[in-house]
């Protein structure tokens, strides 16, 4: 299975983010990462004007998740629950896994 995330519109990788297939580098300020997270949120809120739209607000939340906790855990719980629908809407069996945080020597158990 090709996992949506692979193939999706957004992908972020450290300070990397591929947008459409395009790869931009985000500065490594993190007060410049958050207030450009904020304008794209603040972009889809304006969704009613024609360049903005409801798209930014994902991007937003998802260059603003590199800095803050909590929204991190919101994107990476979403993104479980996203895997997990998306399996189950392609018939597939098993248990789906995202991604392992277990060293691959530490995988058995005593």
């Amino acid at each position: 299975m090709e996992s949506p995330r692979s193939s999706g519109w957004f992908r972020l990788k450290g300070r990397m983010l591929d947008i459409f297939g395009r790869r931009f580098q985000l500065p490594e300020s993190p007060y410049k990462r958050m207030l450009i997270g904020a304008l794209f949120i603040l972009g889809g809120c304006l969704s009613v004007l024609p360049i903005f739209g409801i798209w930014m607000l994902p991007l937003g939340l998802l260059i603003l998740s590199i800095d803050i906790a909590l929204v991190r855990r919101w994107r990476r719980r979403s993104e479980v629950r996203w895997v997990r629908w998306w399996a189950r809407r392609r018939g597939e069996k098993g248990p789906v896994v995202v991604a392992s945080t277990i060293p691959p020597d530490q995988d058995r158990l005593p």
